[in-house]
């Protein structure tokens, strides 16, 4: 009878333990919010490109950040790191950004390890072994000795993830990181970005048009269209919903 009651004690400690895990993965529990967007707008000459745009971003989650070519996605991000001028409100006080938007500088006849070294002498208080441990985390031994202009697309987009992460930042911004990848590099950066989620607690907003991966990859999602932006639930077929969205744009070209 005892061997029971401590049995079912067992099955019941262990469903909490599981019910709990649950709640963790599906965001139920309150998150820390870490950057914070409102009502951000951007005219480019006589061109509305923002319109309404808004964002929330807590540590420990991956957000995919979802719309057509000429969206405003890449706006966004480059008005976040302050390389645009714009109307609203972006919160971000106490707190590191690194950043992956568009393709990367580097110094073509420098190695990919050289010119981590370079960009590691901007920041304070970087280890000595920081650009070693980032080329491991991105798998990126077996050519960082080599010079970069004979770097894939591939290559040079793992080596500019390592510039955005040189400074342990809390907030991670990469436009199109998965441009260029192999199926083994999509891989890495996948298992990269949830180690840096989920166990290091840092914040990510990625945009990319691979849905099927941003699917695998991401906690929650923000769709973009018109320059408004708007969240969907995690549990959402994403395909299904950009073809909706991509249908609704088309329906009002053919009825103009």
């Amino acid at each position: 009878m005892e061997q029971k009651i401590n049995s079912n004690l067992h099955n019941w400690f262990y469903a909490g333990l599981q019910y709990a895990a649950w709640q963790i993965k599906g965001k139920d529990i309150e998150m820390e919010s870490i950057l914070s967007v409102n009502n951000l707008q951007k005219r480019k000459g006589k061109k509305i490109i923002l319109k309404d745009v808004n964002i929330e971003l807590h540590r420990g989650e991956i957000v995919g950040f979802i719309g057509a070519n000429g969206a405003g996605k890449t706006t966004t991000m480059k008005c976040i790191m302050d390389l645009y001028s714009y109307n609203g409100n972006i919160e971000k006080e106490n707190i590191k950004v690194g950043a992956l938007i568009e393709e990367p500088c580097f110094y073509p006849y420098m190695s990919g390890f050289r010119n981590l070294k370079i960009d590691s002498m901007y920041y304070k208080d970087i280890s000595a072994d920081r650009v070693d441990e980032l080329v491991k985390e991105l798998d990126m031994s077996q050519y960082i000795r080599q010079k970069v202009k004979n770097y894939s697309l591939g290559m040079k987009q793992r080596l500019g993830l390592a510039f955005a992460l040189m400074d342990d930042p809390d907030v991670i911004i990469l436009d199109e990181p998965m441009n260029g990848l192999d199926p083994q590099g999509v891989m890495v950066l996948r298992n990269t970005l949830k180690k840096l989620a989920h166990e290091k607690n840092k914040a990510i907003l990625i945009s990319s048009h691979i849905l099927s991966e941003m699917q695998v990859l991401c906690d929650r999602f923000l769709f973009i269209k018109d320059g408004c932006t708007f969240e969907e639930k995690p549990d959402d077929n994403l395909e299904k919903k950009y073809m909706e969205i991509m249908e609704e744009e088309m329906d009002l070209c053919l009825n103009l």
